[in-house]
């Protein structure tokens, strides 16, 4: 939206606070409810919010385009947001220079259309509610719209359903 309309989008924590460098394992994960110790880091609050099924789906792909095209993922999450319409500006927050170094790296790698495809799909959001509705099965789209079809008529008959 802020592309279509000309507006910059200054983007914070881009890398989701460490979660799409692959530094946190599927192991890692508990459960939201669990306890976790805290250790004068971000780590515990980290493993215990942000290791979702999702997160780690998208991770997974991150490290799969990192493998195809010999760059870290922290370069390619970089790259994948470099790539998008607006030029989105994220913030970096490299705490070290191996780190910094290692985010602008992004700047020397590039990602295909299909890369930048499958990142784009494991990552898209859900558009919630109404739009959930009409993706629903053809009874719900019929209750929606009692199955009549604007250009012939009834499309389906749902006393038989």
């Amino acid at each position: 939206m802020a592309a279509e309309m000309g507006v910059a989008t200054l983007l914070w924590g881009p890398l989701g606070s460490g979660v799409l460098t692959g530094r946190y394992k599927p192991e890692e994960r508990v459960e939201p409810d669990a306890t976790v110790e805290a250790d004068g880091t971000r780590r515990s609050q980290v493993v215990k919010t942000s290791l979702s099924d999702r997160n780690l789906e998208i991770v997974a792909e991150v490290e799969r385009v990192a493998n195809e095209i010999e760059a870290t993922p922290s370069q390619v999450a970089w790259r994948w947001l470099m790539q998008h319409p607006g030029r989105p500006l994220p913030v970096i927050g490299a705490r070290t220079a191996e780190q910094l170094e290692d985010n602008l790296g992004a700047a020397t790698v590039s990602l295909s259309e299909d890369q930048m495809t499958r990142l784009n799909d494991v990552s898209a959001i859900g558009m919630g509610y109404p739009h959930d509705i009409f993706q629903r099965t053809q009874f719900m789209r019929g209750y929606v719209d009692g199955g009549y079809d604007l250009e012939g008529g009834w499309d389906v008959d749902y006393r038989s359903t």
